[in-house]
């Protein structure tokens, strides 16, 4: 089924996220795509093995596998995560292994491993150390908007993500298109590219001219 409606328009259902997956197979109007929505979501759920164990109240294709309850609080260090869980009025500890990822749309990184599915973010990667994390998260760190001006928003329409020395992946600058009210990056077409290049040539004259 082809959607026509909301930020997947135009795509196939099996392209839609699992999180809006749930969602629609909830709260549609429309029978039959409320139930395109239900169908699609038994059948990943049966594809990926992740239908409730005997006994257990939780679905985990919502809640997660894991259906620890009373968890009062947790402590997380490197690769590792303790839970403070209230059993028969006390408090107990349990330490289990806590890897750190991310998840990405494209593989910006050989360390970017694909998963399964054809969800949006399909690519992640895992950490030992929160300071890996971290580190990967620097990437985007500097990012620069050559058309910000506080009292003429014409030209703010623009980003630029440089990736720094000793971050994930080879240095470099990438330039978007950047839409403000909406706070969403999307790729430069050729017009906003020449554009770009004009503000460019533009801002350097006049740093010249202050230099001067």
């Amino acid at each position: 089924m082809i959607l026509n409606f909301g930020k997947y328009s135009g795509k196939s259902i099996s392209e839609v996220d699992d999180s809006y997956l749930i969602w629609g197979a909830k709260n549609l109007n429309k029978l039959e795509l409320k139930a395109a929505f239900q169908n699609e979501l038994q059948r990943r759920t049966k594809m990926t093995q992740l239908t409730p164990t005997i006994g257990s109240k939780y679905d985990p294709l919502i809640f997660g596998k894991d259906d620890t309850e009373n968890i009062v609080a947790t402590e997380v260090e490197d690769g590792k995560v303790t839970l403070f869980i209230e059993r028969d009025g006390e408090i107990k500890q349990e330490t289990r292994d806590n890897k750190l990822w991310l998840l990405c749309d494209k593989q910006y990184s050989s360390k970017l491993s694909r998963l399964e599915g054809n969800n949006r973010y399909k690519w992640i990667a895992y950490f030992d150390t929160y300071q890996d994390f971290q580190q990967v998260k620097s990437v985007l760190k500097k990012k620069n908007r050559e058309g910000y001006d506080p009292t003429n928003v014409d030209n703010d329409k623009f980003l630029t993500i440089n990736i720094l020395k000793n971050d994930l992946g080879e240095p470099g600058s990438f330039d978007f298109h950047w839409n403000g009210k909406r706070g969403e990056i999307s790729e430069l077409n050729q017009i906003e590219m020449e554009h770009l290049h004009k503000l460019r040539a533009k801002l350097e004259s006049e740093k010249d001219e202050d230099d001067w």
